[in-house]
């Protein structure tokens, strides 16, 4: 910890904001950095700034005394500027955290003059303290990014508190609703419909068929994101099922979320509520670039749905493969349900270790070098054991012409998410791939091992050794 800074917050009215200005699902990451402040320093005041979704999210939250909204138009520009500047400097703030690295929210903390301003390193200017997130290290998630932001405040290695505050009043409300409906003899699961834009939606097809299924064991409630006039859910009438059919206020979505026993997703934000409440999750995170270990559920149990097509055969050419959420039909859906139900009547709940092992497992996807079909024929059985695992392995050929190999892995990569290369290739072919990733395409460049796969490498070994390759990039 850092006593030059700490003694700041302990000073007699401490008064600090925070800022997550942007979706919701953010703003539930970001929660247990108001948590860890609270608990090291009881009589701090904290106001938070918001966009106006998450501040319905920060009404009731016991350890949030004020809540000031930012209002964005396109562009991510924000329309209140001189009514922010001027009602944050009547505040007289201690400190400031930003927790979203955008531009504007670190000049605003500047232009409010606040004294002791901190953030994520690539914000060069305007920021007193600068602290490296390693944001482009995709292994961690991002609580733990967040709570990195706030290390010289809080003693090092305290666990994240993940805590939600259902408003009393919809608490009650939806009780007497849920009473009404509920078998006592049935668990109760709530389907949410549709995304916020952030991934794919579940099919509605597919989120049918499971309804049905689930008829003779499990009552439903479905609610919706964004209702649309054309859904073959919204008119849906069944014995087992509480639909319904309009968009819930944050405060009335947490409470019926918490009255269920298991919750069924997309969308990234009620998810992490859901999670946040620690309610059994099954995830469906079909968008490649919305890594598992960055945005994953963080409950005891949990399911994550991110199924790809496995390459049989090495590329020896560049493939095109048509194929999105198609795979997801309510067999798959009712199958990876009951999955997760086992383990919660198995008590298998997950640990951090393999809560984490199981994230990275689903953000891992491996680009595996081949360099002849004497090889590849080789390491075949291999190779098909880890994918029968489930981790996700691509074989892709390296020919003797190099530039040849570079379009076709770097295509494999761009289109498919690649985020280890494994196996040896000359330096420059890897330089150019990472290169372009980070600086042309400004994603996620990925990183490189040599050590050659063998038929005794375990599926958990292998993903402990990406994970170990990637922390190495910090």
């Amino acid at each position: 910890m850092n006593k030059r800074l700490t003694k700041h917050f302990q000073k007699t009215g401490a008064k600090i904001l925070i800022q997550r200005a942007d979706r919701l699902g953010d703003m539930v990451l970001a929660l247990p950095v108001i948590e860890a402040l609270k608990k090291q320093y009881p009589d701090l005041i904290i106001h938070v700034l918001a966009s106006p979704i998450n501040a319905n999210l920060l009404a009731m939250h016991p350890h949030v005394e004020k809540v000031i909204q930012v209002t964005w138009k396109e562009g991510q520009k924000v329309t209140n500027k001189k009514e922010l500047i001027s009602q944050l400097r009547a505040e007289n703030y201690t400190a400031y955290i930003s927790l979203w690295n955008h531009p504007y929210m670190a000049y605003l903390a500047w232009r409010a003059k606040i004294p002791i301003r901190i953030g994520d390193v690539t914000s060069l200017l305007f920021l007193t303290h600068k602290i490296n997130q390693y944001s482009h290290d995709i292994t961690q998630h991002q609580i733990e990014q967040n709570l990195r932001l706030i290390k010289d405040l809080i003693p090092e290695n305290q666990l994240p508190i993940k805590r939600l505050y259902p408003d009393p009043a919809w608490e009650e409300t939806v009780q007497t609703a849920y009473r009404n409906f509920k078998d006592p003899g049935k668990k109760t699961v709530f389907i949410f419909c549709g995304t916020g834009g952030s991934s794919h939606d579940i099919p509605e097809a597919a989120i049918l068929g499971f309804i049905k299924k689930l008829a003779d064991s499990h009552q439903v409630i479905l609610s919706y994101g964004e209702l649309r006039v054309d859904s073959i859910l919204i008119g849906l009438e069944l014995n087992h099922l509480l639909n319904i059919p309009r968009r819930l206020s944050f405060p009335e979505l947490i409470s019926w979320i918490n009255q269920c026993d298991y919750y069924v997703g997309a969308d990234t934000g009620p998810t992490h509520l859901a999670s946040f409440l620690n309610k059994p999750v099954l995830n469906f995170s079909p968008k490649k670039n919305q890594f598992p270990t960055r945005w994953g559920p963080t409950c005891d149990y949990f399911k994550i749905i991110r199924d790809d097509i496995q390459c049989k055969k090495p590329c020896l050419s560049i493939c095109r493969p048509e194929r999105e959420c198609a795979f997801l039909d309510s067999d798959h859906l009712t199958n990876a349900f009951f999955d997760l139900v086992s383990k919660v009547s198995l008590q298998e709940s997950f640990n951090p270790t393999k809560r984490k092992r199981e994230h990275l497992r689903h953000t891992f996807r491996i680009a595996y070098i081949v360099r002849t079909k004497t090889e590849y024929t080789a390491i075949l059985p291999t190779i098909e054991s880890l994918q029968e695992k489930n981790i996700l392995l691509f074989p892709v050929y390296f020919s003797l012409n190099p530039y040849t190999s570079l379009r076709r892995i770097l295509t494999l990569v761009t289109r498919r998410n690649i985020t280890i290369i494994h196996g040896e290739i000359p330096c420059f072919i890897v330089w150019a791939i990472r290169f372009y990733m980070a600086t042309i395409k400004q994603y996620v460049a990925p990183v490189h091992l040599t050590l050659p796969l063998h038929q005794y490498l375990k599926g958990n070994d292998l993903i402990d050794l990406y994970h170990l390759a990637w922390k190495k990039t910090r």
